[in-house]
């Protein structure tokens, strides 16, 4: 069975409807960028504790086995040891969300965008900041909640590369130093082709709800040139790396 079954039961419409009304007002636009750091912050903090966390780890690894034996037909995975394989990915891609949403903020300040990308990041630190704002409840019942913590890094994860695409559009240069694309494929086939196109849905309905904001934002823009973009980027080649080498996708 997918995964993303086990838990499509439990999340319904409304929740889906909640979470793409995030946040999308003028304020996240407005606020310092010291405000977005400090839910980087705490997602940080939230992360760093799980890990401390040995129950999570188990079912953080749990998930990695079921997925092992559960792989969509063009999910290649090299390596013998496909469950720790799984497992690296899982957890990189967890880990990975604070760091990338931290470089960000400062690609867009040294670039002078924030106004416009603010907007993007803070949606994306938001689907996750309801589960790092429990920091004082205590962990029990984790097997729902790890997996929808994966649901919910997921969503930040694509708001992510749909404002790296917009970047590349509308400044000719991809805002992000990590290209998060593969690993949203690789991850929508863990999650499962049905529940994934789900919340690709609440990633599309939110950023549609926006458009128009968008359009403002980009209108009192500073023109930039892509190599000031470039080399804004270029400042953070820690997270350029390929942390996925041993996991392919057919077609890419």
């Amino acid at each position: 069975m997918v995964l993303g079954d086990m838990f499509k039961p439990h999340v319904h419409h409304e929740w889906l409807v909640h979470s793409s009304a995030i946040n999308i007002d003028a304020s996240n636009a407005s606020r310092a960028p010291s405000h977005l750091a400090g839910k980087a912050t705490s997602i940080r903090n939230f992360i760093e504790r799980l890990w401390k966390n040995t129950y999570f780890k188990r079912e953080l690894a749990g998930l990695a086995n079921q997925f092992s034996h559960s792989l969509h037909p063009m999910v290649i995975i090299t390596s013998v040891n496909k469950e720790g394989c799984l497992l690296k990915f899982l957890t990189y891609y967890l880990k990975q969300l604070p760091d990338c949403l931290e470089a960000l903020i400062e690609v867009s300040l040294s670039a002078g965008i924030e106004r416009y990308t603010n907007v993007f990041l803070n949606v994306a630190a938001d689907f996750l900041i309801e589960d790092s704002e429990r920091l004082n409840e205590p962990f029990d019942e984790l097997s729902e909640a790890t997996l929808a913590l994966l649901h919910k890094a997921y969503l930040a994860h694509r708001v992510v590369e749909e404002l790296n695409d917009r970047c590349t559009l509308y400044f000719g240069e991809p805002i992000s130093p990590v290209d998060t694309g593969k690993a949203n494929i690789i991850m929508h086939s863990l999650i499962g082709e049905e529940f994934a196109n789900e919340l690709d849905k609440v990633v599309h309905f939110t950023l549609s709800e926006m458009r128009e904001f968008e359009r403002s934002l980009l209108a009192n823009v500073h023109p930039i040139t892509p190599s000031a973009l470039a080399n804004a980027v270029a400042a953070w080649p820690c997270l350029s790396q390929d942390c996925y080498m041993d996991i392919d996708f057919v077609g890419l």
